[in-house]
């Protein structure tokens, strides 16, 4: 599975892929209306505390996700 983490910070990385078996895209920006098009292509979407998941945003990544 493809992810993309947003709002990652790079201390973080290393614990992630230690742990992930799955393929990380880490997405140093937070989750916004403007950056949610950096998910296009991945199946599925890590979101922080800080990061937008209202309505407008989450209709974004569903147009651009990759479908399961």
């Amino acid at each position: 599975m493809n992810i993309a983490f947003y709002s990652a910070h790079s201390f973080e990385q290393p614990w992630f892929d230690t742990y992930s078996s799955h393929s990380i895209t880490y997405i140093p920006k937070a989750l916004t209306i403007k950056t949610a098009i950096l998910a296009k292509g991945h199946h599925a979407v890590c979101a922080f505390s800080n990061d937008d998941l209202s309505r407008p945003v989450l209709q974004v990544l569903k147009k651009w996700a990759y479908p399961l």
